[in-house]
């Protein structure tokens, strides 16, 4: 996946840079060591929805790290008649990628790729490309030229819940 990541930059002429490092579990810890802000991380997470004709439709969907997912305005917005996460297997086979790997690109027909408006705010987008211990960091007018055509924008991120 790493490679596809690279390759489809590479096409589209967008400058990134690569950072090799540690495996981190959190979003927090893997921007500490990326040296980036935590509301730059693009986090992606896998969502299925049943839609009115009780059709499984898959979602990637991409928010700051420093926010968490709405589902109900992902439901909402696409008029499903259900929304959940997928299961870790699901997302492994339509990413080709481990959970916490995932980048913020969509390579799979039937993984439909949405992006948090929050994602506009920062200047920069980190994430890992298909591994644990390689990211990509890229300005976000870049990474917006490159998702533009395949993606569907609209807010459906949220704050989260202090302690």
């Amino acid at each position: 996946m790493f490679h596809s990541v690279v390759q489809l930059l590479q096409k589209q002429n967008v400058p990134y840079q690569i950072i090799e490092h540690a495996a981190a579990g959190r979003s927090e810890e893997v921007s500490k060591i990326r040296g980036t802000l935590l509301c730059e991380g693009a986090k992606a997470m896998v969502l299925k929805g049943i839609d009115s004709n009780k059709t499984d439709v898959f979602f990637l969907a991409i928010l700051p790290a420093d926010k968490n997912i709405d589902l109900g305005k992902v439901k909402k917005h696409f008029s499903l008649k259900k929304i959940t996460f997928a299961s870790p297997e699901k997302a492994q086979e339509l990413t080709q990628c481990e959970i916490g790997a995932i980048p913020p690109f969509s390579f799979h027909e039937q993984l439909k790729l949405l992006v948090d408006e929050g994602i506009k705010k920062n200047a920069r987008v980190a994430f890992n490309a298909g591994s644990l211990t390689q990211s990509v960091i890229l300005n976000t007018p870049d990474y917006l030229k490159v998702v533009t055509d395949q993606a569907t924008f609209f807010d459906f991120a949220k704050q989260p819940l202090t302690t």
